[in-house]
């Protein structure tokens, strides 16, 4: 691959749309239509050529992977079949007037809208995380390393926890929505004054 290097693809469209109407208005046919018009049949042509040029010409800089990963984050959803990764965590204090049951609760947003609402179902800890987890699945194999999730679920790997009572590790949907393509939330529950809890997360779009 070559050197990576920025395209805008609005730069392309822009310099296909002033030289298509310079020379639609220089020619007989474009001397009989209206600057609207001219300017109407340029925009669309131009759009048609600068997605073509933009596509050919990325593929030059990015490998399909590398385009799966960056290109889309600016389409509508994340496409099927694209695992997308990212990092969870933080630390929870209770309010100092006791010593147990601090509660560590967060959110995290996606990349990209997923092409479904993530769910309860959906959202889990990694079997290997099930003495701390209370929604383990076993369909998340993957590793803090290498994180993995199957098609449309959440799997979280936990890489790091301080005093986080047993089984109280929980991935849920956004809470209040019911389920939202836009990101998902955990929790976990304290066995001491704090809640400390970090890893890794996956998610692969249906």
């Amino acid at each position: 691959m070559g050197t990576k290097k920025p395209w805008v693809r609005g730069a392309v469209t822009l310099a296909v749309i002033g030289g298509l109407a310079a020379a639609l208005m220089a020619s007989p046919v474009g001397a009989a239509l209206s600057k609207s018009k001219v300017k109407k049949i340029a925009n669309k042509v131009a759009g048609n050529v600068a997605n073509e040029v933009f596509d050919a010409e990325i593929s030059n800089y990015y490998t399909k992977s590398e385009i799966n990963q960056t290109v889309y984050r600016y389409e509508q959803s994340i496409p099927s079949g694209v695992t997308v990764t990212g990092v969870f965590g933080g630390l929870e204090y209770n309010d100092g007037t006791s010593s147990t049951g601090s509660f560590y609760n967060s959110s995290v947003s996606l990349p990209a809208p997923a092409p479904v609402a993530l769910t309860d179902a959906n959202v889990n800890f990694s079997n290997a995380d099930a003495a701390l987890a209370g929604d383990e699945d076993v369909a998340c194999t993957g590793t803090v390393a290498a994180p993995t999730a199957p098609s449309g679920k959440v799997c979280l790997y936990i890489s790091n926890t301080a005093s986080v009572a047993a089984n109280t590790a929980d991935g849920t949907a956004l809470p209040g929505s019911g389920g939202s393509r836009f990101g998902f939330a955990f929790n976990a529950t304290g066995s001491g004054a704090s809640a400390e809890i970090y890893g890794v997360w996956a998610y692969t779009a249906p």
